[in-house]
């Protein structure tokens, strides 16, 4: 028996007593043969998954079935997207199904099939999804669905259809990046402007959760896949949109899609040389100047925009402080003036209004950029303007990491302490090394289970050891190196590095 129009159920008790059995939009039951029976009708397809997701999200008669209807379910599902790849609202529907059906599952704790035969839906609602995004490139609400379950999927899957899902990704941005274009030459309508300006956000914040999700050795191959190129490029197109109203909405949307960008850009750039020399030959040492210019000169009282544009800053020298820390590329920071000078001032950046965890990151990556140029000494110094000469800046940098509170809290997070312990290695003047220790130092206090066992791992309290022990060192670099070597031998702290 088929009850397709709802009404009807409203003078209906008993539906079960009518049929041996009944489509309908009551039980979970009922829309199981329902999503069968109806496999040829769109409409009806369409509400049978909007009653789905609503009764299994509500947990409506769920009861003592549910174990035995959802893998059922989740099948019948993936049948409807397999046969409706075109279908718009079908593809919105069903991701959000898949969503509200996989919800009993942690996936960071799920090391084992829920039920026989999951891993293998799992690894074909991947493929589906994969295929709705490429097929439903404009669409934000079907995209924002289908990206949200392959994050999920991809959490318990851990490596599977990695590069299809990035390289799908990369479409979308591209056919994206082609709308924003328009509309900076044609002025086209701000309905598809925006639009454009959310989907571009939305796909490269999943972009960036992959690549948290992937083993670090896969940030080199997917550099190589175009990535970094159309990052930056649509970068530069959300930065012209942001350049002409940063204080009005239009403009703080924008924003976000450079917040998302450079976060992103960040993330692929972290100890991977190849991804930084990327990131120099597309154009983005440029793009930085141009956009640290603007946020520079922004001035309002609004909240939303100065807190924006500080995370903002954060990001862009984040990602500097990666292309700092690559010897080769280091002199290109040197062919400014104005990149210097924007390092310098930001050593000691301070906003009022800004979180202090955000100010503390961009003076410490602002340091630390000048601490890695300056230690390949003075012999390779490039600046003229002798407001920047080599021995200005060296003192610069010790005030201002003198002036932090060495028990800030602090977003950062390393793999690895190489980058830093580097400083320590090489002769150089000791306002750099200064601030490697710094670093060594917050990060043991304020994070000793993750960072305290790096250290060890790494060499760092060797590295220590050597430099308080040098009859020249600073007083300051023997107290922050007294504390930090104190905590690597704390017993209470263990040998495994906890994960954040």
């Amino acid at each position: 028996l088929g009850i397709v129009v709802q009404d009807v159920l409203f003078f209906i008790q008993d539906v079960d007593s009518l049929a041996v059995k009944v489509a309908s939009h009551r039980k979970l039951e009922h829309i199981l043969v329902l999503l069968h029976k109806y496999r040829n009708n769109v409409a009806v397809l369409e509400q049978a998954l909007k009653t789905l997701f609503t009764l299994h999200r509500n947990r409506i008669d769920l009861g003592y079935s549910s174990a035995y209807i959802e893998p059922q379910l989740f099948e019948a599902v993936l049948c409807v997207l397999e046969r409706y790849p075109f279908a718009d609202q079908i593809n919105h529907i069903s991701a959000a199904c898949l969503y509200t059906l996989n919800s009993n599952n942690d996936m960071q704790t799920l090391v084992s099939e829920p039920y026989p035969g999951y891993d293998k839906q799992v690894r074909r609602a991947m493929n589906l999804l994969i295929i709705s995004i490429s097929v439903h490139y404009s669409q934000y609400d079907v995209l924002r669905n289908c990206m949200g379950m392959l994050s999920q999927f991809s959490v318990y899957l851990k490596e599977f259809l990695f590069y299809e899902i990035v390289h799908s990704y990369i479409n979308v941005l591209e056919r994206q990046q082609s709308v924003l274009e328009r509309s900076t030459v044609l002025s086209i309508e701000d309905m598809a402007r925006d639009k454009a300006n959310k989907i571009s956000t939305l796909t490269v914040k999943a972009i960036n959760t992959s690549i948290c999700q992937s083993a670090c050795g896969k940030k080199n191959t997917v550099g190589k896949m175009k990535l970094i190129e159309t990052i930056l490029n649509i970068s530069r197109l959300g930065f012209s949109m942001f350049r002409q109203f940063p204080h009005e909405t239009d403009g703080i949307n924008f924003c976000d899609l450079l917040l998302e960008t450079w976060s992103t850009l960040w993330n692929i750039t972290d100890e991977q040389a190849g991804n930084c020399d990327r990131f120099v030959q597309y154009g983005g040492l440029e793009l930085y100047l141009d956009t640290y210019f603007v946020c520079s000169q922004v001035k309002t009282d609004d909240r939303r925009v100065t807190v924006k544009i500080t995370t903002l800053i954060r990001n862009m020298l984040g990602l500097m402080g990666n292309i700092a820390e690559v010897a080769h590329i280091r002199p290109r920071l040197q062919e400014s003036e104005d990149m210097i000078r924007s390092f310098y001032m930001l050593r000691s950046y301070s906003k009022e209004s800004d979180s202090e965890c955000d100010i503390i990151e961009i003076r410490y990556s602002a340091a630390g950029i000048l601490s890695h140029i300056c230690s390949d000494g003075p012999e390779k110094w490039q600046v003229v303007d002798e407001e920047l000469s080599y021995d200005t800046v060296v003192k610069g940098i010790e005030e201002a990491v003198d002036s932090w509170d060495i028990n800030s809290k602090r977003s950062i997070n390393y793999k690895s302490f190489n980058p830093i312990l580097h400083i320590l290695k090489v002769d150089c003047p000791y306002p750099c090394k200064l601030w490697a220790v710094w670093a060594l130092t917050n990060l043991c206090q304020t994070k000793a289970g993750r960072f305290v066992p790096m250290l060890r791992r790494d060499g760092g309290v060797e590295l220590l050891n050597k430099l308080k022990e040098a009859p020249d060192c600073p007083e300051n670099i023997k107290r922050l190196s007294t504390i930090t070597i104190m905590k690597a031998y704390d017993p209470n702290i263990g040998p495994e590095i906890e994960e954040t």
